[in-house]
């Protein structure tokens, strides 16, 4: 698919990154923009329906997380995982 970008408008010129794709966090779900992507399946908060939904009709395979204890601490999906090599 090439390179992704899931962006949040109001926080990144999207256009300083050249040849990516860009799938824009709906306006009102900020944290959407913090998602993990596990092999081909992409973890997004729960409180971004709409997000979630442009990612599934851009043919991406979504799975919703209750993200809210993190979101207390303005932390996200990605502040609490380890990338480790296989």
């Amino acid at each position: 698919r090439g390179q992704i970008l899931q962006a949040y408008q109001h926080y990144v010129d999207a256009g300083q990154f050249d040849g990516a794709r860009v799938i824009e966090v709906h306006p009102e779900e900020r944290q959407a923009a913090n998602v993990l992507v596990v092999g081909d399946v992409v973890a997004i908060p729960g409180s971004a329906p709409a997000t979630r939904a442009t990612l599934d009709a851009a043919g991406y395979r979504t799975v919703a997380v209750d993200a809210s204890e993190l979101a207390k601490a303005e932390g996200g999906l990605t502040c609490c995982s380890l990338l480790l090599r296989a």
